[in-house]
C-alpha cells in the first residue's frame, strides 16, 4: 500500500496522510471484543450500506470522468477556436505573400532599391506568419498547463470523496487513482507530442515557403542585374570599336620618329664597337686565356661595351615611352569609361568578387586586345631596329662568357690546389697537437712512476718499478714511431691528392669546350 500511496503522490502531487495513520487509529480497536452480542435478529443494515456505498462510488467515479471529459471539450474547443484563428491569419498573410511576389516580378520595378522594398515587405511579413505559429504553440502549450492543473485538482477532490465513502480499501482507492493518473498522463504527452508535431509541421511548411520565395527573389534580381550589366558591358564594347581607339594618328607620326633615330643610333653603335675590338686585338686579345686571363680582365672588358649598349637602350626606352604616351589618350578615355562601369556594377549591389569577375571577364576582355594591339606593334619596331644591336650584344656576351668561363676555371683549380695544401698543413698541425697532448700525459705518468722509483724502499721493489718505467719508455717511443708514420702518410698523399685535382680540372676544361679530355697526367709526381 505504501508503495502505491507514493506512486500516486508523485503522478498527481496529491498531499495525502500517511496511511500508517489510519493503521495505528485500527489498532486502538484491539482491545474491544472479538466479536459481538446481538441482542435482537439482524436487519441486514450492514449490506445495505455496503450497496449504498458501492453505488456512491461508481456515482463518483463516473463524475470524475464526467468532469474530465468536460475539461477535455473546454480545451478542444478553445484551441479550436486558436487554431481556426490561426488558419484565418495564415491564409491572409499568405495573400499578402503572393501579392507582393507578383509585384516583384512586375516589369515596371526600375530600380535594385525597389526590388529590395519589396522584398523587406515580404521578410517583415514571413517573420510575422513565423511569430504566430510560435504564438500558437503557446498558447496550445499553456490550455495544457491549465488543464494539467484543473486535474489535478479534481483528482485530489475526487481522492476525498472515494476515501469518504470508504468503499474500497484506501490503498486501492490510490491505485485506482493511481491507473487513472497513468492514463491522464499518456493522454497529455500525446496532446504534447501532438502540439509539438502541429508546430513542427508549421514551420516546416513555412520555411520550405520562404525558401521558394527567396528563390523567386534571388532569380528576379539575377534577372535584373544581368540586363544592367549587359548594357554596360555593350557600351564599353561600343567605344573600344570606335576609330579613336584602334588607330590614333599620333602612333603613326611617334612611328616614323623612332625608325628614323635608331637610324642613327645604329650606325654609332657600329662604330663603338668597332672600335673596342680593334683595341683590344692591339693588346693581343688572344692572350686572354689562363693563366694570364682573368676575370677581372674580361669583366672590364665587357663593362666598356656594356656601357654603350645601355646607352642605346635608355634611348630606345624613350621612344619607347614617347610611342606610350601616344596611346596613353585613346587607353585613358577607355579607363575612365570602365571606372564609370566599376560605379555602376557597385551600384548593382554586387559583391567585391563578382564586381572583380565580370571586370576581367568582359570588360578587360575588350580592352585587352587593344592594348595588345598596341604593343604587338612596339614589339614589331623594336625587333626591326634592334635587329643589329642585339646580334652584337649577343656576340659580346658570348665572347666574355667563354673567357670568363676559362678564367673561372684556372681560379677555382687554383684555390682547389691552395685548399688541398690548407688541409695538409690542418691535418699535420691536428696530428702534431695529438702528439703534444700525448707526450704530455705520457710524461705526467712517468713523473709518477719516477716519484714511486724513488721512494721504494727494497731492492726487489725497486726493481720491479725501474722494470715498468723502462717499458714505458719504450711505449712512450713507440708511440712517437706510430705519429711520425701517420704524417708520413699524410705527406705522401698529398701528391695523389693534387693529381686528382689537375684530373678534375682537366676534365672540367673538357667538358666546358665539350671536346675529349686532351690532357692526361703521366707517371707520378
Amino acid at each position: 500500500m505504501t508503495t502505491e500511496l507514493r506512486r500516486f503522490r508523485v503522478r498527481v502531487g496529491l498531499l495525502l496522510e500517511d496511511p500508517c495513520q489510519t493503521k495505528a487509529n485500527s489498532d486502538n480497536t484491539s482491545t474491544l471484543q472479538p466479536f459481538l452480542v446481538a441482542d435482537r435478529p439482524s436487519a441486514d443494515i450492514i449490506q445495505r450500506l455496503r450497496e449504498k456505498r458501492e453505488r456512491d462510488h461508481r456515482d463518483t467515479v463516473k463524475n470524475l470522468h464526467k468532469d474530465l471529459a468536460v475539461l477535455g471539450k473546454d480545451l478542444k474547443e478553445r484551441s479550436r477556436s486558436t487554431c481556426e484563428d490561426l488558419l484565418s491569419s495564415l491564409e491572409e498573410m499568405d495573400q499578402r505573400l503572393d501579392s507582393l511576389m507578383d509585384r516583384m516580378e512586375c516589369q515596371q520595378l526600375v530600380s535594385l532599391q525597389e526590388l529590395n522594398d519589396v522584398w523587406k515587405q515580404v521578410r517583415e511579413t514571413v517573420v510575422l506568419k513565423r511569430g504566430r505559429i510560435c504564438e500558437l504553440d503557446q498558447h496550445l502549450t499553456e490550455y495544457e498547463s491549465q488543464r494539467t492543473q484543473q486535474i489535478v485538482v479534481l483528482l485530489r477532490k475526487y481522492c476525498t470523496l472515494l476515501e469518504r465513502i470508504s468503499f474500497l480499501d484506501p490503498c486501492d482507492v490510490y491505485r485506482l487513482l493511481d491507473t487513472e493518473a497513468m492514463l491522464i498522463n499518456n493522454a497529455l504527452l500525446a496532446n504534447r507530442r501532438s502540439i509539438a508535431r502541429l508546430r513542427l509541421h508549421l514551420l516546416e511548411e513555412d520555411l520550405q515557403k520562404e525558401s521558394v520565395l527567396r528563390l523567386r527573389w534571388q532569380d528576379r534580381s539575377q534577372t535584373w542585374t544581368t540586363g544592367r550589366v549587359d548594357q554596360e558591358v555593350e557600351r564599353i564594347r561600343e567605344l573600344v570599336s570606335s576609330e579613336s581607339v584602334q588607330n590614333p594618328a599620333s602612333v603613326q607620326q611617334a612611328v616614323l620618329e623612332i625608325r628614323t633615330t635608331r637610324q642613327t643610333l645604329s650606325e654609332e653603335q657600329r662604330r663603338l664597337i668597332q672600335h673596342i675590338w680593334y683595341q683590344y686585338c692591339s693588346t693581343g686579345i688572344i692572350s686572354l686565356a689562363p693563366p694570364t686571363c682573368t676575370t677581372a680582365l674580361v669583366t672590364d672588358w665587357y663593362n666598356q661595351l656594356t656601357a654603350l649598349n645601355q646607352k642605346i637602350d635608355c634611348c630606345h626606352d624613350n621612344f619607347v615611352r614617347q610611342l606610350h604616351c601616344s596611346f596613353e589618350q585613346s587607353w585613358q578615355n577607355c579607363l575612365a569609361e570602365v571606372e564609370r562601369c566599376k560605379e555602376a556594377l557597385c551600384t548593382l549591389e554586387l559583391s567585391e568578387e563578382e564586381v572583380k569577375h565580370i571586370l576581367n571577364s568582359q570588360i578587360l576582355s575588350l580592352i585587352g586586345p587593344c592594348q595588345r594591339q598596341a604593343e604587338d606593334r612596339l614589339a614589331i619596331l623594336d625587333r626591326d631596329v634592334d635587329m643589329v644591336a642585339r646580334h652584337a650584344g649577343i656576340l659580346s656576351r658570348t665572347v666574355r662568357n667563354v673567357l670568363r668561363g676559362a678564367a673561372l676555371l684556372w681560379e677555382m683549380h687554383s684555390q682547389a690546389v691552395e685548399n688541398r695544401e690548407q688541409q695538409l698543413e690542418e691535418q699535420l698541425r691536428l696530428l702534431r697537437h695529438q702528439q703534444e697532448e700525448e707526450i704530455q700525459k705520457k710524461e705526467a705518468h712517468l713523473d709518477v712512476l719516477l716519484d714511486r722509483l724513488r721512494q721504494e724502499s727494497s731492492e726487489e721493489a725497486l726493481k720491479s718499478s725501474l722494470e715498468r718505467v723502462l717499458v714505458y719508455l719504450d711505449d712512450i717511443t713507440n708511440s712517437s714511431s706510430v705519429w711520425y708514420s701517420k704524417m708520413e702518410e699524410v705527406l705522401e698523399s698529398f701528391p695523389a691528392l693534387l693529381v686528382d685535382e689537375l684530373h678534375t680540372y682537366s676534365a672540367a676544361v673538357s667538358q666546358y669546350y665539350h671536346v675529349g679530355d686532351v690532357h692526361t697526367l703521366i707517371g707520378t709526381v
